[in-house]
């Protein structure tokens, strides 16, 4: 599974106020009510490419470089899981 498609399954959880991982998910794939995107809509697949994708937007770290780097890391640990199970 890729990092967008695992980022887009946390879209769908409900704990956005206590959890970044869900609230940049939510902030990537569910922009508005009306609008829904799925993973084949975004150009990143990796993390390192989200992060470059909003060092050309900002220009510096913000909110959602943090968040990109706890996600990255728990997505670190689900990928390294799912390869020794």
């Amino acid at each position: 599974m890729t990092f967008a498609r695992w980022l887009h399954a946390h879209a769908a959880r409900r704990d956005h106020r206590s959890n970044p991982i869900t609230f940049l998910a939510q902030h990537m794939f569910r922009p508005c009510s009306r609008t829904r995107k799925t993973p084949a809509d975004v150009t990143w697949t990796s993390p390192d490419e989200l992060h470059l994708k909003f060092h050309d937007a900002a220009g510096e770290c913000g909110w959602q470089c943090r968040y990109i780097e706890q996600a990255a890391a728990a997505y670190a640990e689900y990928d390294d899981a799912r390869r020794t199970a």
